[in-house]
Formats: C-alpha cells, sequence, structure tokens
C-alpha cells in the first residue's frame, strides 16, 4: 500500500521501488539525478502556484516578507540555533542506517490491530544533530467499523508482524525516506542528521484509541490501543535511545498522521523535559467539517464511527472540552486548535484544496479520489486568479453562481463545484486561525490539491513567492521571522 500524493496538474509521486534513492552529495550521478529532478520539479511547480496569492499566509505577513527573504539567504551558509549546515560541515557520508524495533515487553501491555506488539522505526542523529530529535506520525487513514479494522489488522497497517511490515515503504531505508525524513543534503540539509523516529502506525485509529480488546466475531478480537501504543514507543525512545535529554525536538505527522500531532504536541514535554523549543508541523491533516456533494457530512459521519470504535483518548484537554455525544469534534483541527496553549509553535502545510480531503463522497475509492482530482483541476483552470484570502472572505455559492453564468465546468456538476470550494473555504479558514496564534505559528498552503507534501522528493521545490516549502519550514523552526 503506497502512500501516494499528487500536484494540480495531475503529476504524482508515489513509495516504490522506482522511487528516487536518497541523494549523495559527493556523486556526479546524483547531481545529474538531482538537476534532472529539479528541472522536472520546477516545471511542475510553476503549474501548482499558478493563480496563488503569491504569499505564505500565516508565515509570510507583509510586513515580514523582506526579513524572511533575508534570513533565508542567511541560510545559504550556515543554519542558527545549532542546526547544522551542510556547506560550513558535511560529514563524509549521511546515515541511513535504520533499525526496527518492536516492543514486546512495553509496560502499557499495548498491541496492534491483530494483538502484536508496537514498534518503531529508528535512524540515530549525528554530528550537530546528536541531541535533536525529529518524531514523525506517518499517514495510513483509518478504520471506523470492526469489519475494515479486521480486514487491516493482515496488513502492516494493522500489525508489527516481520513479513506484513514487509510492505511498509518506511522499510527500506532508499525509498522510504524522501523531503523532510531524508538523511540526503541536497534534500533535507535543515534535519537529515536528527535522530528520527517513526512509530508503526498499527491501530487504524490515529493513534487515538483506548477501546482495548474488541471482539469481532466469535472467533477474532482486534485491539483498538493506538493511544498505548504511541506512549510505548515514546517511551522506549525516551528510556532506551536517549530522547531525556533532546535538546530540540520537531514533531510532525501526514495526513492521519497530522492530526494526531494537536493532541501529541502538548504532552512532548513528558517524553523531552528539556528540550527547547518543542515545535509541531502538521502536513495535510487540515480535514473540513463540510459537507460532500450529496449535501451529507461524509467526514463527520466518520468522526462519530472512529470516536464510537476506537475510544479516542479522555487525557487530551479537547476530549476533555466537550460532552461525549460532541468529541468527534476533536477530529477536526478546527474545532481542536483552541484547546492547544497558544505557546506552542505550530505550523501547518495544506493544500487549499486537497484531493484527499474533498467532500465528493468516499474518498477511499480510487474511482472517487480520480474524480475529484479532474473536478478540483477543472476549478483550478477556470479560476485561475482565485487566491486564499478571495475564497475565505467569498461566498461559495456565488462563485457557483458565477460559473453556472458562464457556463464553464463540464467535468463536475454545481454541487459538487460547492462541497470542493466550501471545504477550500473551512481550509482557510483554519489557516486563519493558526495565523492568529502569533509570530511562533504559521503556514504553507499553496493553492493546489496535492496530499502530503513533506516527505516527497520535491518538498524543497515547491515554492510560494520564491520561497520554497523547505525554507519556509527551517525559517520558522529556528524563528527567523
Amino acid at each position: 500500500m503506497a502512500a501516494k500524493c499528487a500536484t494540480r496538474s495531475g503529476f504524482s509521486t508515489s513509495m516504490s521501488s522506482s522511487s528516487p534513492s536518497i541523494l549523495n552529495a559527493n556523486s556526479v550521478a546524483d547531481r545529474r539525478r538531482s538537476a534532472r529532478l529539479q528541472s522536472f520539479t520546477r516545471k511542475t511547480t510553476r503549474r501548482v502556484v499558478t493563480g496563488t496569492d503569491a504569499s505564505l499566509v500565516g508565515v509570510l505577513q507583509p510586513r515580514l516578507s523582506v526579513v524572511v527573504v533575508v534570513a533565508l539567504l542567511a541560510l545559504t551558509g550556515r543554519l542558527t540555533a545549532g542546526i547544522n549546515s551542510t556547506r560550513a560541515r558535511r560529514p563524509a557520508a549521511a546515515s541511513p542506517n535504520v533499525t526496527v524495533t518492536v516492543l514486546s515487553n512495553n509496560r502499557y501491555n499495548a498491541k496492534c490491530l491483530d494483538g502484536s506488539p508496537p514498534g518503531y522505526y529508528f535512524r540515530p542523529g549525528f554530528g550537530h544533530g546528536l541531541s535533536s530529535w525529529h518524531i514523525h506520525l506517518p499517514p495510513g487513514g483509518w478504520c471506523s467499523t470492526l469489519a475494515s479494522c479486521a480486514d487491516r489488522s493482515a496488513t502492516f497497517l494493522g500489525s508489527s508482524r516481520a513479513d506484513l511490515q514487509k510492505e511498509n515503504p518506511y522499510r527500506n531505508a532508499s525509498y522510504g525516506y524522501m523531503g523532510i525524513l531524508s538523511a540526503g543534503p541536497f534534500i533535507n540539509r535543515a534535519f537529515r542528521n536528527w535522530n528520527l523516529v517513526i512509530p508503526m502506525y498499527c491501530d487504524g485509529g490515529g493513534f487515538w484509541g483506548t477501546a482495548g480488546r474488541t471482539r469481532v466475531n466469535d472467533s477474532y478480537a482486534i485491539y483498538l490501543d493506538g493511544w498505548n501504543t504511541l506512549k510505548a514507543v515514546l517511551q522506549d525512545v525516551m528510556d532506551t535511545r536517549g530522547m531525556a535529554a533532546a535538546s530540540r525536538v520537531l514533531l510532525s505527522g501526514q495526513s492521519a498522521g497530522a492530526q494526531t500531532v494537536l493532541t501529541l504536541c502538548e504532552r512532548m514535554t513528558d517524553y523531552a523535559p528539556n528540550a527547547k523549543p518543542i515545535k509541531c508541523l502538521m502536513d495535510s491533516g487540515a480535514f473540513a467539517d463540510s459537507n460532500d456533494r450529496l449535501g451529507q457530512p461524509f467526514f463527520q459521519n466518520m468522526a462519530r464511527d472512529l470516536v464510537s470504535l476506537h475510544k479516542f483518548v479522555g487525557e487530551s484537554k479537547c476530549s476533555q472540552g466537550y460532552p461525549p455525544d460532541q468529541q468527534w469534534r476533536c477530529f477536526f483541527p478546527q474545532y481542536a486548535l483552541p484547546f492547544l496553549p497558544r505557546s506552542l509553535p505550530l505550523f501547518i502545510v495544506n493544500s487549499l484544496f486537497d484531493y484527499r480531503a474533498q467532500m465528493l463522497g468516499n474518498q477511499l475509492s480510487p474511482t472517487n479520489r480520480t474524480y475529484s482530482v479532474r473536478c478540483i483541476a477543472e476549478l483550478l483552470r477556470i479560476l485561475p486568479n482565485i487566491t486564499v484570502q478571495s475564497l475565505v472572505a467569498s461566498s461559495p455559492r456565488q462563485l457557483v453562481l458565477y460559473l453556472t453564468g458562464k457556463q464553464v465546468g463540464k467535468e463536475c456538476s454545481n454541487s459538487e463545484k460547492l462541497a470542493v470550494l466550501q471545504a477550500g473555504q473551512k481550509v482557510g479558514k483554519f489557516v486563519q486561525q493558526v495565523r492568529n496564534r502569533g509570530k511562533s505559528s504559521g503556514a504553507f498552503l499553496p493553492v493546489g490539491m496535492a496530499h502530503c507534501v513533506t516527505a516527497v522528493p520535491y518538498w524543497n521545490q515547491l515554492k510560494v513567492d520564491r520561497v520554497t516549502m523547505a525554507d519556509a519550514v527551517v525559517a520558522w523552526y529556528i524563528q527567523k521571522l
């Protein structure tokens, strides 16, 4: 099962054996391959960002644009705050040594869906990154029914069994680690030598479940124990890997993992008490509580089923802030964010029209995903000058009426256009919420439809206002804003 991302132009990349390996800066062949990749990505990126508002919403505030550019220029020579410079000091080789740890005996007695123990992938830091830690929560969707969780338990997304984990992209050090996870200096100059921990996502509930052993039928039971699996991993990393002495921490997540970032962010001090700073990055986790093309709350209904089945963690401030029948709201960042202390730095990476988060029906269906891509791509063609600000300030219904009057848009109906625009508007409003938290938080929000963009080869090529996503993330982390 591959984690797949697509741009608004239809270009996509997936984690497979044919994907580019980690680049070695000392290899001529790798330099040539990197040049080809960059050339291709620049062409794609121009199509991705066409029609954007030429600003980083929440990061490049108008009065700070020049400051950020100057700060990013400074980064070309050295990175401040202890983050290493690949130009100033470059180790002989990167550290691609990834090990797998399975926690057969853990204090929480935590289990994956199939009853196997939890585990994690670990790549040790080196050089200036020895005391720096990057915890990454992977994508993988959810299971919201007993039947779907039982099916999932027979895959690497529901088990730590070695024969199933062979299919896990993170099992392969060459193609599972791209973008912000890469150890290559061309791709990831800032975080490449940090200690990297990737928990196995094997519970189907976004690491939130506390229901424990649950019977599917008379002969089979599953374990909905995501919160304990995550705590078991972090406890082991703290006790045996040295994270208790971490000087700085980056907590990141993608898609399903990104939503858990909000829950875990305020608790990371329990596992890295000396780290300053601890900062949190969400990639493609801004799912909107919006109706689908039939006027039905598809994701809300799924969120209700998830909470009911997995019994979402009651330790979070969000769960404690809502009555039991309203705890599904914690699935949506727009409702969970107010419970996060404003002092915690947060960065959002999200496409305004993320095709996996759009309300065009069951997005677990490949047919619907393909349909969503066509519909969103058409909207972006016929509204080439739409911006984040203009969408947030406008009426999606009026936009649909405008499109109808122009007699444009054959790929999707008016109700489908309305669903796309309303969901995009809610994503924009969520990013505004983040912006209002102050300068310690921000976002990178291209007007496109890609999903999961920080752990892909072109993460340092995608630009808004001539600033790459990679440079924006680094500038936010070292507070050069």
